[in-house]
């Protein structure tokens, strides 16, 4: 559906209305460094505050996968409250949140991670309160492929203060809803009219931030940086520590089944460094 929007606030009304449909518009903001994908998601909860008759704050950006998955799904130790309805820390439905760094939260190289994973789960089980999300990340595509198939629109912020906004596909039989090969050669082919690609929805110009809300959301993100993108990535260490001894069990059963066999026999038997049976047999000694 090809749109021309005049302004920022004329999409929110768009997110608005889909969120009043039952959906839950989820966004992708993608361009240079400094270009301005913070400052098109602040602008967009602007629009989004003005047009719900609510006060504006930063107080809806995080830098931490587990704020955001606490904010939609709130803390699942605890019980609802009986008038909300709502877990602690969950919000209401058709909140406004923003992602301020997708990049350390839906990584398409921490797939195995069993931390995105479960925040996989948690966006897909609760479409149900319509939340609009807006994340930010340089490039659209290093993002989990996963996580890129719940996005409704991808926003790319072409030059300061110019977003570009492209939509899914909704082909029923392709692998690839943003057909991104074909798209990459027609923006070269057609010069950058974004205008000419079978994704293309609609683009507008939005303005910058004031200077006090600059200084305000430049001290908040500083902070916050720090203080939520510290969490620890032990899913990983985990996973690996679990496979390392799943290893070891299997050459020291192997070895128990047949004392006879050599290291080296073990190790070829099992398509195993000889290294890494010599260490598990003598662990095993060790205990």
């Amino acid at each position: 559906m090809t749109k021309v929007f005049e302004s920022i606030n004329e999409f929110a009304d768009l997110c608005i209305g889909l969120q009043d449909k039952n959906q839950s518009p989820t966004i992708a903001v993608a361009g240079f460094k400094g270009i301005g994908k913070s400052t098109f998601s602040i602008q967009l909860y602007k629009a989004f505050c003005k047009k719900k008759g609510i006060p504006f704050g930063f107080d809806r950006l995080t830098w931490s996968r587990q704020k955001l998955l606490t904010w939609i799904d709130g803390d699942k130790k605890a019980a609802a409250d009986p008038i909300t309805g709502l877990r602690p820390g969950q919000l209401p439905k058709k909140s406004f949140i923003i992602a301020d760094e997708l990049f350390k939260m839906f990584y398409k190289r921490q797939w195995y991670a069993s931390g995105q994973q479960d925040a996989l789960a948690v966006l897909n089980t609760c479409r149900d309160r319509n939340l609009l999300m807006v994340g930010c990340n340089p490039n659209f595509f290093a993002l989990d492929k996963d996580f890129r198939d719940t996005i409704m629109f991808y926003v790319f912020i072409q030059d300061q203060g110019l977003a570009v906004v492209y939509e899914q596909e909704g082909n029923a039989f392709t692998t690839d809803q943003w057909n991104a090969d074909e798209n990459k050669k027609l923006i070269r082919k057609y010069k950058k009219d974004a205008s000419r690609l079978p994704n293309y929805l609609c683009q507008f110009h939005f303005p910058d931030l004031p200077d006090d809300e600059k200084i305000a959301y430049e001290a908040l993100r500083n902070q916050k940086r720090i203080d939520e993108m510290n969490e620890q990535p032990t899913d990983k260490v985990s996973k690996i520590t679990k496979a390392s001894k799943q290893r070891d069990d299997v050459i020291k059963i192997v070895k128990r089944l047949h004392p006879d066999l050599s290291a080296a026999a073990i190790a070829e038997l099992c398509n195993l460094d000889e290294r890494l049976v010599y260490r598990a047999l003598e662990n095993n000694h060790d205990n």
